[in-house]
């Protein structure tokens, strides 16, 4: 499935990137680009950025991609700024990323009900 990755723009101090599809690494050039344009955005910024991941949408993932996410997510905590993950809303992708290992390394909070980015 192809994958697409949409901006948005909320605040002056808050992005949301969208994902839809698959995020694998057939596609981790292009997720790599998209993150290193949001923490582009956060560089020299004073005021605390506000970035959300919405994988929502995400019909699939693989490593490559949670340890791109785990990466950025590290780099703009050691900045000052703040990111959330928003868990997958197909239940057996969100499970696999919990029972993994990996939803205690990328979500601020588990969310159970897969709750949807506003």
């Amino acid at each position: 499935m192809k994958t697409e990755f949409t901006r948005e723009h909320i605040k002056p101090d808050k992005n949301i990137l969208y994902v839809r599809g698959d995020l694998t690494v057939q596609w981790s050039a292009m997720f790599k680009e998209k993150l290193i344009q949001l923490q582009e955005i956060g560089m020299g910024k004073t005021k605390k950025l506000v970035t959300v991941i919405s994988l929502q949408e995400a019909t699939a993932i693989d490593v490559s991609a949670l340890q791109l996410l785990h990466a950025f997510k590290k780099v703009m905590e050691s900045t000052g700024h703040s990111v959330s993950v928003v868990s997958p809303a197909l239940p057996s992708l969100a499970e696999l990323i919990i029972k993994s290992g990996w939803g205690n390394i990328l979500y601020n909070t588990i969310d159970v009900q897969h709750t949807k980015v506003n």
